[in-house]
């Protein structure tokens, strides 16, 4: 297996154009979760710009990452990337393909939970999203772990994936 960089993003949702997950071109990351073979680390970036992203592995992996990689397109790091030849696995198109096309959208919690075996979570940050606030206004603490444990979720949906797909 190569190496291989999970990521995922939190960011703030404007709701512009009547989405929750919010846009690139209106929206600011408020934190990145990040895990390797060796460590998994979570960091909360805003308001400042985001400028510590590397990805030094040869894969890098998420949930969704066309939309992911749309808030990290314009750093030199992930140009940088894809020059030397990096390749992505993302885990909902994976999944698409795995389902036999039948599963269009899913959820990374949907699946993670009720296919890959991760643990069930209460979905707090969903909680304030309703209720109006943006990221930036949640406890930092609670996004943290919030992207943290996304992070390490998409890991195991993309270990699981990866030995199925070499069956």
């Amino acid at each position: 297996m190569k190496s291989y960089l999970v990521f995922d993003i939190e960011n703030n949702s404007s709701g512009k154009y009547g989405r929750n997950a919010g846009n690139p071109l209106y929206d600011e990351i408020v934190a990145i979760g990040l895990k390797n073979h060796e460590e998994c680390k979570a960091q909360y970036i805003y308001p400042t710009i985001l400028t510590t992203f590397h990805i030094d592995e040869d894969l890098l992996v998420g949930h969704n990452l066309a939309h992911d990689l749309g808030f990290l397109w314009q750093l030199e790091s992930v140009q940088n990337f894809f020059e030397r030849g990096g390749q992505i696995w993302d885990t909902a198109l994976v999944e698409y393909i795995l389902t036999g096309q039948q599963h269009k959208y899913p959820a990374l919690r949907e699946i993670a939970v009720n296919k890959y075996g991760c643990k069930e979570r209460e979905k707090l940050m969903e909680k304030y999203w309703d209720l109006g606030l943006k990221t930036s206004d949640i406890q930092k603490e609670l996004v943290l772990e919030d992207v943290t444990n996304d992070v390490l979720d998409t890991e195991q949906i993309f270990l699981r994936q990866y030995k199925e797909v070499e069956q």
